[in-house]
């Protein structure tokens, strides 16, 4: 009970302490200046210079396909929007697209064959539709005149 009762007493001491350095520091009052805020708007901006660096190298490929034929930067060097980077290979990109044309003749040809087909199934159905409506109609079953 007693060691409490030490505590207790130690602690208001030390409190009236605080309490009297807080009062007779004497600092001098914080002057405040008030302004109105008036509406607008605020833009941030941060510009900069810098390098883009890599620790690794990177196959580039797109959505064509082909090799890279010529990087056109060099290192450290900067560069413009629109500028080219980098060149595929054109001998790929040529024989692809002739690839590409061959393949587009070749369903326009078959698109061709299918239609003249449905042109002929069409016309082979008219000309049946009116054989049965002609031999019905010499037969007398049932046809409206």
């Amino acid at each position: 009970m007693k060691k409490r009762t030490v505590f207790f007493v130690i602690l208001i001491i030390a409190s009236i302490l605080v309490i009297w350095y807080v009062r007779a520091r004497g600092d001098d009052p914080v002057t405040v200046q008030a302004v109105q805020v008036a509406g607008g708007t605020y833009e941030e901006t941060i510009s900069g210079i810098g390098f883009v660096r890599y620790d690794k190298e990177q196959d580039i490929q797109s959505d064509n396909g082909g090799r890279i034929s010529e990087v056109n930067p060099e290192a450290g060097t900067l560069v413009k929007t629109g500028e080219i980077l980098v060149r595929l290979e054109e001998d790929e990109i040529v024989e692809r697209m002739d690839e590409l044309q061959r393949e587009r003749n070749r369903l326009e040809a078959a698109r061709k064959i299918i239609i003249h087909h449905i042109k002929d199934l069409e016309s082979r159905q008219t000309h049946r539709s009116l054989y049965t409506m002609k031999r019905l109609k010499a037969s007398g079953s049932g046809l409206p005149t």
